[in-house]
């Protein structure tokens, strides 16, 4: 829930990967697992450069914030 963008942005929904554009039409989209998001995330990491990791990212309704675990 941190790394979402909030509820202006391409995927707004916090359980799957649904376009902004397509919430009330009722359609399947693939489900926004902790397991799928934090290999979106290591992808961008990898990336060369701010603004590919930044466009990468927005692409899943995510943002560029490391995310520390206890």
């Amino acid at each position: 829930m941190a790394l979402i963008r909030g509820t202006t942005c391409n995927f707004p929904c916090p359980v799957c990967l649904v376009p902004g554009t397509q919430l009330s039409d009722g359609s399947e989209h693939p489900l926004r697992t902790s397991e799928s998001m934090q290999q979106v995330y290591k992808e961008a990491k990898a990336m060369a450069s701010k603004t590919q990791r930044d466009e990468y990212l927005t692409n899943y309704g995510l943002c560029n914030v490391e995310v520390v675990r206890n």
